[in-house]
Order: C-alpha cells, then sequence, then structure tokens
C-alpha cells in the first residue's frame, strides 16, 4: 500500500500520516513499511497481563464442573423471570453493584444499583414479588449486606 492509498483509506491527508510516522519517531513511511514487514516476520508474544491471572485461574477451576455452570444457568433463569433486579452493595462492592446494573441495563433488563444502606422502604403498595435482589460483597464480611 502506498502512502496515498493508507492516506485514502483512512481519509486524512499525506502529511497527517507523515506527522504521525515522525511522532512514532520514524524518518518515513518507506522506515515504517520496512519495520511493519519486520513486525509480521516475527512470531508474535501474546500479551499478559497480570492483573488477569486471578480471573483466569478462577474459570479454569470452574471450566469443567457441572454445578458451576448449572449455578450460572439458575442464576440467568432468575434474572429472565425476575421484572426488576436490584443491585446492592457498599463501598468497592457499590462500584461493582453499579457496574453490574449498568450491564444488565445495556441488555434491555430493567435493573437498579442500590449503594445506600440506608436508604428508605418505599411506601407504594407495589408488588415486588418479581424483583430479583442481588447482594455484592468483595469481602463476603461487610456487615450492611449481610
Amino acid at each position: 500500500m502506498s502512502i496515498r492509498d493508507m492516506a485514502n483509506a483512512a481519509h486524512v491527508s499525506t502529511t497527517t500520516i507523515l506527522r504521525f510516522l515522525k511522532k512514532m519517531d520514524y524518518s518515513g513511511f518507506s522506515e515504517f513499511k520496512f519495520a511493519l514487514k519486520q513486525s509480521l516476520k516475527q512470531p508474535s508474544k501474546a500479551q499478559q497481563d497480570p492483573s488477569m491471572e486471578p480471573i483466569k485461574n478462577f474459570f479454569q477451576l470452574v471450566a469443567d464442573e457441572e454445578p458451576f455452570d448449572n449455578k450460572i444457568e439458575q442464576a440467568a433463569d432468575m434474572i429472565n423471570a425476575a421484572d426488576l433486579v436490584l443491585f446492592f452493595g457498599v463501598g468497592n462492592s457499590g462500584r461493582i453493584a453499579q457496574y453490574g446494573a449498568s450491564i444488565l441495563s445495556s441488555y434491555g433488563i430493567y435493573s437498579l444499583p442500590i449503594i445506600d444502606p440506608f436508604q428508605p422502604e418505599p411506601f407504594s403498595n407495589r408488588d415486588f414479588s418479581k424483583t430479583l435482589l442481588v447482594l455484592v460483597s468483595i469481602s463476603g464480611e461487610t456487615d450492611e449486606v449481610l
């Protein structure tokens, strides 16, 4: 691909590409193409994110376990059967609760986070029988959640 072809494909000018390459410490487009060809010849190394190791280990442990799959299916059935899903958490667990509610909402499931343990009960005569409450506690020892 020539620099003009790349500029047209990216909807920018050739000057913009040259400025970008200069900021990336390439002397020109030819040097960039050569470096790109060299990098494609070398076997790629998978980038390891050390923060993901605990999560990977957890899923490797439970991946083949039948009861885990059953529990996930049971949780999905409970979420699908609910008219409203409330996520409750305090502190950092509250942030996870907000994230969980946001994820379900993005799938069209009516869900809300509750992060205040002292929030008053509603006075309405609303039927809450089809409401699912998901309690989130990172430590498992938060008194307000327990």
